[in-house]
């Protein structure tokens, strides 16, 4: 409930729009009838309150009691004596804990519904917030306002408030690789629209006087962490830099081989596979309670919708933040299919569209031979809806290969499997890193060509097994055993003459790359 001030009750009912008429103060949030006011002075009536004396002394100490000598408005949180016990100045630390505590508005708890980032003269927003009738001040209890006074109001804080860290710097804090990763986003462009034309180059292109802006894609892409706002916020759930190593050695466990501990772990696996996945899961938009994380699947800063474990999210870490919330993990770990899962490739990877039922085939992609542009065709069997076929010639003899590289793989064993529909056919032999891959067929000799026209029968499996073919869609795999280091794996198709039907060319519904544990 709130508490009124004893001395300024003889006062209370002084009429508002005299008050105001007098004052013509430029107040952001104005008050309604029910506030009372006393027509006195804001640091008047402070220094008139042995309970904060503290606050007084501090503030004339550092000079910021000259503040109120102009006409400006003033909210003050102010702690009660005992508070600065705690608090341990250390250079301008006091200062910059006292502005903490001022804003230069005129502030009314009961206009905040939910929570409210409130601008103080420390250029940092502190988090205001109601549950029920009670406010809180960055988590601190609002015990008591004071009445209106001519140039403002205060509350009573039964603590000090300390500056809060930003997103990016709570993330410096306690996760330097996560700080890394942001700061290796960091980016400089021309900008076009203040640079000014002076000239042209030889093959006329424009010549600028050069204007370069700095930008973090981080930043543009998911969240402005080491920026303040009043009215935009996020939550970002990370870990701690000893969680992440503990993480990495577990990781480095499951591998085996050559990876032993933490350091073993590629840095371009973490900055390009972990760390983009592990961001575009662990960031949502505005202040989220752990009761909100324990519900589930929440959508994320970028609109998609994750699941959420919030019992491995300890619900005490939780940091309120100048912009968001943090929270860290009571554990953390790596998901074993970041670095031991299938990894795919749908054949609609592999192209890009030039217009209404045109394609061609993306910048990476190698081809040999016949020129041919790709063709999408589309069917409900396909994984994707559509599977990429490149017609050829009737009995076509000559040279045709695509090529193409799956990317970040650890090195292990893997089985290869080639989806295809059997149609056109051809005969095909298939690489990985230039070495041919072969399999056995059902009378046990081993083979290296493989003519996709008997995908419409049953397919032996080199696990033993076998593939049956749906409405024409069938797989030939392989074993994969000639990985020894991390990175891309390129993959190669090579037609080696016409297959057992009558149409020939290449197809491809996806590849896929499995792991063998």
């Amino acid at each position: 409930m709130r508490k009124i001030i004893g001395i300024f009750g003889a006062v209370a009912g002084l009429i508002c729009t005299l008050l105001l008429q007098s004052c013509n103060p430029p107040w952001e949030e104005h008050f309604v009838d029910q506030e009372d006011h006393v027509k006195m002075k804001l640091w008047e009536a402070i220094n008139m309150d042995s309970r904060f004396s503290t606050f007084v002394s501090e503030m004339q100490a550092t000079g910021l009691d000259t503040i109120f000598q102009d006409e400006q408005i003033y909210t003050l949180f102010i702690p009660v004596n005992e508070a600065f016990e705690l608090v341990q100045d250390t250079g301008n630390f006091m200062r910059s804990i006292l502005k903490y505590h001022i804003s230069k508005t005129l502030f009314i708890d009961r206009n905040v519904h939910g929570y409210r980032r409130l601008l103080t003269s420390s250029g940092k927003y502190a988090l205001i917030e109601a549950e029920g009738s009670s406010y809180t001040f960055d988590g601190i209890p609002i015990e008591e306002s004071s009445p209106l006074f001519l140039n403002g109001k205060y509350y009573v804080l039964p603590a000090v408030a300390i500056p809060k860290s930003n997103l990016y710097e709570f993330v410096s804090q306690n996760s330097s690789i996560l700080k890394f990763y942001i700061d290796s986003k960091d980016s400089v462009y021309l900008d076009r629209s203040l640079s000014t034309p002076i000239g042209f180059t030889e093959d006329g292109k424009t010549i600028y006087d050069s204007v370069f802006r700095f930008i973090n894609t981080f930043e543009e892409e998911y969240f402005p962490v080491s920026k303040e706002f009043r009215n935009e916020s996020a939550t970002f759930v990370i870990f701690t830099q000893d969680q992440y190593l503990a993480a990495l050695d577990d990781m480095a466990s499951k591998l085996g081989g050559n990876i032993t501990d933490h350091n073993d772990i590629p840095t371009m696996w973490q900055y390009n596979v972990f760390l983009p996945d592990f961001i575009s899961k662990a960031m949502f938009k505005g202040n989220l309670s752990y009761d909100d994380l324990s519900q589930g699947m929440i959508q994320c800063i970028s609109g998609d919708s994750v699941e959420v474990n919030a019992e491995i999210i300890d619900p005490g870490s939780r940091y309120i933040c100048s912009n968001g919330v943090a929270y860290l993990y009571h554990e953390f770990y790596i998901a074993d299919e970041l670095f031991r899962g299938t990894s795919t490739k749908e054949g609609e990877m592999l192209i890009d569209s030039i217009g209404a039922g045109k394609f061609t085939w993306k910048p990476d992609i190698i081809t040999t031979g016949a020129i041919i542009e790709p063709l999408k065709n589309y069917s409900g069997e396909a994984s994707n809806g559509s599977l990429i076929s490149v017609p050829f010639d009737r009995n076509y003899k000559g040279e045709y290969s695509l090529e193409f590289a799956i990317k970040n793989l650890f090195p292990m064993r893997y089985r290869l499997e080639w989806r295809a529909y059997y149609r056109p056919s051809g005969i095909y032999e298939v690489y990985v890193n230039d070495q041919i891959l072969k399999y056995k067929d059902k009378f046990g000799n081993t083979l290296t060509a493989f003519d996709t026209y008997e995908l419409r029968n049953s397919v032996l499996s080199v696990t033993g097994e076998r593939f049956f073919p749906n409405l024409g869609f069938n797989t030939r795999d392989y074993w994969i055993e000639n990985l020894t280091d991390y990175g891309d794996v390129r993959i190669r198709f090579k037609y080696i003459g016409p297959g057992g039907s009558s149409s020939n060319g290449f197809n491809i519904d996806y590849v896929r790359l499995i792991p063998d544990f």
